[in-house]
C-alpha cells in the first residue's frame, strides 16, 4: 500500500530525527558528522531553511527546523540523498543508508520549540557520551555560547531568554541544566502520524510578528518611520531604534534580520540589545 503524502506548511517549524538503516553508526567518524553539519549549512544557504539547533549522535540525528522558501520534504531529500551518496562512496557500499523515510514533528507553539532545542543539545548527555552539553562538539550548543552570526538562528531561544544580551550566555547554561518537563518519549514513534494530518488549532508564536508591526508599534509617526527603514541617523530616531530591536529581537527574528530591515550595521542592533 502506498505511504499517504506528509501534510507540510508554509512557514513551518519541526523537529526532525532520522537514523541508520538497520541501527546502523552511519556517523561514526568525524568526517561523516561534518559532512552532515555541512550540507545543514547548505540547505540553509540555497534553500531558505532556518536551523534552531542539531545534533549529529553515531547512528542518527535531530534538527529543530523552520521552512521558508522550500518544503520539508524537498529539504530532507537534499540533506539525505547527498549524505547517502558521500557514504556510500566512502565505503565502497550501496544501498539504502537510512531507515525508511524521516520522522518530522511538527513544533505548534515556541515554548514546546524551546524544550526541543534543550531536548536536542541534552542528547549526548541522554546517551552517555558525555557529562555537559557543552562538552558534545557535534551539536549547535557551541552557537549558543557563542553568540555565533553562522548558520544556526540562536536569537529565538537567547531573546526569549533575557532582553540583556549581556546575560545571554548565563541564561542559556542555566536554561540547558533545567530538567525538562515535557514528555518527549512518544518522539520515536509519533512523527510519522502526526506529519500526515491535519494540524488543528491556532499556531500561536509559531509565526513571527512581521518587522514593520514591530517598528510601527513603538509610536513612531510616517515621517520617521521612513527615515528609520531608509538607514537615517537623527539623534532623536534613536530610541525608537532600540525600542524596534529590543521587541524584534524577542519575537525571534534574528540580528541579522533586525539590522537589514532598518539599514543598520549588525553591530549596532548589539549595541541595542546590552
Amino acid at each position: 500500500m502506498a505511504r499517504k503524502p506528509r501534510m507540510e506548511y508554509e512557514d513551518a517549524v519541526y523537529h526532525v530525527i532520522n537514523r541508520g538503516n538497520n541501527q546502523e553508526n552511519i556517523f561514526e567518524q568525524d568526517q561523516e558528522k561534518l559532512c552532515l553539519i555541512r550540507l545543514l549549512e547548505k540547505v540553509v544557504k540555497v534553500d531558505g531553511a532556518e536551523i534552531f539547533a542539531y545534533v549529529v549522535m553515531i547512528n542518527h540525528y535531530h534538527i529543530a527546523m523552520r521552512t521558508c522558501m522550500e518544503p520539508l520534504s524537498k529539504i530532507m531529500h537534499r540533506i539525505n540523498s547527498h549524505y547517502s551518496r558521500y557514504y556510500n562512496e566512502k565505503h565502497r557500499r550501496t544501498g539504502h543508508v537510512f531507515q525508511g523515510r524521516y520522522k518530522a514533528i511538527p513544533i505548534q507553539d515556541d515554548n514546546y520549540l524551546l524544550a526541543v532545542i534543550r531536548y536536542i543539545h541534552n542528547n549526548p548527555i541522554r546517551a552517555g557520551l558525555c557529562s555537559g552539553v557543552e562538552n558534545y562538539t557535534w551539536s549547535s550548543d557551541a552557537h549558543y555560547r557563542q553568540h555565533s552570526t553562522g548558520f544556526i538562528n540562536t536569537d529565538l531561544l537567547l531573546g526569549s531568554l533575557t532582553n540583556n544580551y549581556q546575560n545571554a550566555l548565563y541564561e542559556y547554561d542555566a536554561f540547558m541544566k533545567q530538567e525538562d518537563k515535557m514528555d518527549h518519549s512518544n518522539i520515536n514513534r509519533m512523527g510519522e502520524k502526526v506529519c500526515n494530518e491535519e494540524i488543528d488549532g491556532d499556531r500561536k508564536n509559531i509565526f513571527r510578528r512581521p518587522l514593520n508591526e514591530i517598528l510601527l508599534a513603538t509610536g513612531i509617526d510616517q515621517q520617521g518611520y521612513g527615515e528609520i527603514i531608509q538607514g537615517q541617523r537623527r539623534r532623536e530616531l534613536i530610541p525608537y531604534k532600540v525600542f524596534y530591536a529590543q521587541e524584534a529581537f524577542k519575537a525571534g527574528h534574528s540580528i541579522k534580520e533586525i539590522s537589514r530591515f532598518i539599514n543598520i550595521s549588525e553591530t549596532a542592533v548589539r549595541k541595542y540589545l546590552k
